[in-house]
């Protein structure tokens, strides 16, 4: 039995797979089968399946039936277009979509070449893990479509001892999850933190207020930021590997980084006496800081952009909802953008200033104190 209590029947050679999958789908629309990694099971990819769907509004269901085969990349809503074709030269065989009120069975035979993705997923003579998946049609559209919901499970199977296994339980993220993560990390990595960028930047004319505020500012995004992470890990499924668009590997990459900022701060050189120029290993130090902490802000609103366009392809966001998030998020980087780039003029009471421009670095340097000791006047 397969996690949507439906059955499998299979023959499998090294060359040769042929296999029919029978579940009940009252709700019409798609049925499928990934077979993917066992780290990866109970994810919709990455990995090789195979999808049979009824075009909306068909009549006669055994003619307009399809069956084809992807290449699922992750947890992206199964639009037309959405996974990848198979390779060229790729193709089922024996393949088709038999309907008999609401029992629906998929069947086909796939070669198994050599080097092929098929074959990197399937072991004709061991242990394989597949995932199952059903969804209701869309209106107006040709191919499979709507979301599965909680109708997604996982299961291993040998097909050489038929031995079965029920695999990670389904799990329907809410769209309460969703947007907490998104909205958890938009203002983390939109708002917290290009503010506290702009702040940094501030310290070497500002003294201690502009490092406080730094700080701040920094230390609440990546809070924030660790909350949405946390949403991530506990309700979403699959892993983080099954996202699309490296949506979750970005993530974890970026929030690692995130972590070794505050960290590399502690282990900076200490600023240099009032009225000296910073030493070559302060300087350095300053230029590395600076640049991982704009590399991160870069791959965060990324990775916040890729989010939103998950979001709108799992339809939980419309069009106009994911262009107003986009939107609201840009806003907010942007406007870090210009207070950076106005930020003397404002911080100095809109007088101009005539400075030689600062050393590089994140200015999150020394001490408040040495700061505040090395600039007593707050104003420019």
């Amino acid at each position: 039995a397969t996690a949507q209590g439906g059955e499998v029947l299979w023959e499998a050679s090294p060359q040769l797979l042929r296999l029919a999958f029978t579940a009940a789908n009252p709700g019409g629309g798609w049925l499928g089968l990934v077979f993917t990694d066992e780290a990866d099971q109970g994810g919709m990819g990455p990995g090789w399946g195979v999808v049979g769907f009824l075009p909306d509004g068909a009549g006669d269901a055994a003619a307009a039936a399809q069956v084809q085969e992807y290449l699922f990349t992750g947890a992206q809503a199964p639009a037309p277009g959405g996974f990848a074709p198979p390779p060229e030269g790729s193709a089922l065989q024996e393949a088709g979509l038999a309907v008999d009120g609401d029992d629906w069975t998929l069947y086909f035979a796939k070669e198994l070449v050599e080097g092929s993705p098929a074959a990197a997923v399937i072991t004709p003579g061991g242990l394989n893990f597949i995932s199952d998946a059903l969804g209701p049609a869309c209106e107006g559209l040709d191919s499979f479509s709507c979301y599965h919901g909680a109708n997604r499970g996982a299961f291993s199977l040998n097909f050489t001892s038929g031995a079965a296994e029920a695999g990670p339980a389904a799990c329907d993220v809410t769209d309460t999850m969703y947007y907490a993560h998104g909205a958890l990390m938009t203002v983390a990595w939109a708002v917290c933190v290009p503010f506290g960028l702009v702040a940094a930047r501030a310290i070497r004319s500002h003294g201690a207020a502009a490092f406080f505020a730094h700080m701040a500012l920094q230390v609440l995004g990546l809070l924030l930021a660790t909350a949405g992470l946390v949403v991530a890990v506990r309700g979403f499924c699959g892993g983080y590997r099954s996202v699309a668009l490296s949506h979750g590997v970005l993530g974890v990459a970026t929030m690692a980084l995130g972590y070794a900022q505050p960290l590399n701060g502690l282990l900076r050189p200490h600023a240099p006496p009032p009225g000296e120029q910073p030493p070559p290993r302060r300087r350095a130090w300053e230029l590395f800081h600076m640049t991982l902490g704009r590399a991160v802000v870069a791959m965060a609103l990324a990775n916040v952009a890729t989010g939103i366009y998950i979001l709108h392809t799992l339809q939980r966001l419309s069009q106009g909802e994911a262009s107003a998030w986009g939107a609201l998020a840009a806003a907010a980087a942007g406007a870090a953008w210009l207070l950076d780039g106005f930020r003397e003029r404002l911080l100095s009471g809109g007088e101009a200033e005539c400075r030689p421009a600062p050393q590089s670095g994140s200015r999150g340097s020394g001490s408040a104190v040495e700061l505040a000791k090395a600039k007593p006047s707050a104003a420019a």
